[in-house]
């Protein structure tokens, strides 16, 4: 899903999540499951393709969009109809524009809706009746902005919690006000009750407060102060306003909470603040929102941008970047005072929302992983830390310790052991030295064993690590590493390295390629043989280019180049590699002829759909490569890619920038998959007829590389950049 997402209320008996797909693209959609069982519930395609904002009612059965003009559509989940908001008995539809909309979160009589007007001036609450919005009494009216306004599940009550700023200050995102010789430094905080519909709770905090000694105090100086923008309010026993203060853009800022007064009509001024203000972060960021659990136990507080947290190191292309893993903090209260807190999932940009009368947090990561994490806060998997450190006079939560790591991840391969999926990951201390290390994890368990399998330096004319591929061999129990490397000496080129472990002795041998190429290309690699096109310059300048096999070894016997084979430049060539992946050892049989022939020639020599297919490329590579298992057979270009797939008679068309993934997939006799980048879908193709069965989008996820089990029933996918995965598991 995007970034977009909502929740209803399990009380209710059915508990339904909404989120947006391909949001501003043409086939946006608003998808609409079953969060237990994930059953799709209901597909709307908007008429916009930009949706800002998704709600869903409490009892899951009406949702509501709005697009970049601010038009609310609200829709009946059951029925599939669109509903109308009226304006009065005539039946005269009202304006559905509106700067927000939020849905009752509770069990009630009529479901209700409040809305704030577009100009922030205005709240109204509705009610949902016979399939129409219909309005209420219930309005505000305000002189300044609203900035925010939400339910308050309060014990025994239903309120509204909304607050403004008193001056105008036309938008500016550091809230400087419009009038700068003639304003007043407070904002409005008010409770209302819903039943009488009249305020409860009336305070005064300061817009803009400053940092002394001894804590915080308002302060008139806009241009270096630190402003309100985020509030939210608590009541377990004891009444609390928890609210948020920063500079936008700039690394400042902090969070406390101030305790109510007993009196619950009173209207209180804490301008006067600064001995009331108990402080819970420090030099924080700008701090996007701040959620509380309908028991008022729990508070999630959503940073806006990659300033809080850990240090990772970042690979893109040929660079490298230190970014912040961006942390949702979660606080919890004991007896009244906010007592532990606790990190939960490193992201980049992420939204928490709390399910509706549980103390669950989920927490979508809508920028990178597009994942969806749900955590039980009262479980024992959450590492709780207690605020007040016994050891130090800590009164707040440090968040940033600036620590870097050490440690570069260069790639992951994965592979599948005795039908468990194993992810490989390549490390670089600062040493300059390789570690191997393998992670076990089962279906969703996501439980990690690291295991250290080799510590290698490679040459130091290696300037960089180019790709890394890997195969577990069953027969000896041996895992295979085939390294392209980058290396650096008078000119560029590249090597082979392959390594070969036997998981059962340890036994560990290293084979280093002697010569450097300008150019190497993976064709075909299996349990014996390794298949590669090379290119090399030669003294006088020309290209000399070879297709070479190497034989693996084991723990016993080193990796052997057994045969090179020369490509002839001026006329091209067709090579055709035999392969036999019913047999556990096999000879390798290369033939090759120049491609420039008569077509009946290539007939007779591969045969009428095969000869077809090579023609069909002639323009397109100078060198075509036919692999033949039994039926089965593939055209690839020089690059390994695979541009034609056939079996006997069937044969279909491949984009060479589609994926193919591993060999195995083009010999299977279940599926033959495809995953097309332009498209971000994973297809699948019946083995034999080549006939399209089922297409798998990712519209979140750039699959770079797939392993699956020999039923392909599972399946881990990674996109490699990152180092993200994604385990699939086929459901019948």
């Amino acid at each position: 899903m995007d970034f977009n997402l909502s929740i209803s209320n399990p009380a209710f008996g059915q508990c339904r999540i909404i989120g947006t797909e391909n949001c501003w693209k043409k086939n946006c959609q608003i998808v609409i499951k079953d969060y237990e069982t994930l059953d799709l519930v209901l597909r709307i395609s908007p008429p916009e393709i930009s949706i800002e904002s998704i709600e869903i009612a409490a009892d899951g059965c009406t949702v509501a969009f709005k697009d970049v003009m601010e038009t609310w559509i609200i829709y009946n989940i059951d029925k599939n109809e669109r509903m109308n908001f009226v304006e009065n008995d005539e039946q005269e539809d009202a304006d559905d524009r509106f700067y927000s909309l939020q849905f009752f979160t509770m069990k009630c009589e009529n479901s209700l809706i409040m809305t704030l007007n577009q100009n922030r001036l205005g709240l109204r609450i509705w009610k949902i009746e016979n399939d129409q919005i219909l309005p209420t009494i219930k309005q505000i009216s305000s002189k300044y902005q609203i900035e925010s306004c939400r339910w308050i599940m309060a014990p025994n009550r239903k309120q509204i919690l909304l607050w403004y700023r008193k001056f105008d200050y036309n938008g500016d995102p550091k809230h400087r006000p419009k009038d700068r010789q003639n304003w007043i430094n407070e904002s409005q905080i008010e409770l209302w009750d819903l039943e009488t519909w009249s305020i409860q709770r009336s305070l005064k905090m300061p817009a803009f407060v400053f940092r002394n000694a001894g804590g915080y105090i308002a302060t008139n100086d806009f241009e270096h102060g630190l402003s309100l923008y985020c509030i939210n309010y608590i009541n377990r026993n004891t009444e609390f306003i928890i609210s948020a203060y920063g500079r936008f853009g700039l690394d400042d800022g902090t969070m406390g909470l101030i305790k109510l007064e007993d009196d619950i009509n009173a209207s209180q001024n804490l301008i006067e603040f600064s001995n009331r203000f108990q402080i819970i972060l420090h030099e924080n960021q700008y701090i996007k929102n701040i959620s509380v659990s309908d028991d008022h136990q729990f508070i999630a507080i959503d940073f806006s941008r990659e300033d809080v947290g850990e240090y990772e190191l970042l690979t893109s292309g040929n660079y490298q970047f230190y970014t912040y893993l961006l942390q949702v903090l979660v606080l919890r209260i004991i007896e009244d005072q906010v007592r532990y807190y606790a990190k939960v999932k490193p992201s980049v940009i992420s939204k928490s929302i709390f399910i509706p009368g549980k103390n669950r947090l989920l927490v979508h990561d809508y920028w990178d992983k597009h994942c969806l994490y749900e955590y039980n806060l009262q479980g024992h998997n959450i590492h709780w830390q207690d605020i007040q450190d016994s050891n130090s006079n800590l009164k707040y939560i440090a968040l940033k310790d600036g620590t870097k790591t050490t440690v570069k991840v260069l790639d992951v391969c994965m592979a599948y052991v005795n039908s468990i999926p194993v992810v490989a990951v390549l490390n670089l201390d600062i040493n300059d030295s390789y570690q191997l290390e393998v992670a076990y994890f089962l279906d969703a368990d996501h439980v990690e064993e690291p295991r250290e399998l080799l510590n290698y330096s490679i040459p130091k004319e290696c300037v960089g690590s180019y790709k890394i591929t890997s195969r577990h061999r069953k027969t000896d129990n041996v895992l295979i590493f085939i390294i392209h490397s980058e290396i650096c000496l008078e000119e560029y080129g590249m090597l082979i390295i392959i390594i070969t472990i036997n998981l059962k002795t340890g036994k560990k041998i290293i084979y280093e390629q002697d010569d450097m190429y300008r150019h190497i290309s993976q064709i075909y690699a299996d349990d014996c043989y390794l298949y590669t096109y090379q290119e090399k310059d030669t003294l006088d300048k020309e290209n000399l280019c070879n297709v070479k096999c190497y034989k693996f070894g084991d723990g016993k016997q080193q990796t052997q180049l057994i045969k090179t084979y020369p490509y002839d430049v001026q006329n091209g060539s067709v090579f055709k590699i035999s392969v036999d992946s019913n047999q556990l050892v096999y000879s390798p049989v290369i033939t090759y002829s120049r491609k420039y022939k008569k077509k009946d020639l290539f007939i007779e020599i591969y045969g009428e759909t095969k000869a077809d297919a090579i023609v069909n490329h002639w323009y397109s590579s100078y060198i075509i490569f036919l692999l033949e298992n039994g039926d089965h057979a593939a055209i690839l270009n020089k690059h390994g890619e695979v541009i034609m797939k056939m079996y006997k008679n069937s044969k279909i068309k491949v984009d060479p920038e589609a994926i193919i993934f591993n060999n195995e997939n083009l010999w299977s006799n279940k599926h033959f998959l495809a995953y097309y980048r332009s498209l971000s879908s994973l297809h699948f193709y019946d083995s034999k007829t080549l006939q399209l069965q089922m297409t798998l989008p990712f519209p979140h996820f750039e699959i770079m590389d797939m392993q699956w089990n020999c039923q392909k029933s599972s399946f881990i996918v990674s996109n490699r950049c990152d180092n993200y995965y994604c385990f699939i598991k086929r459901i019948e």
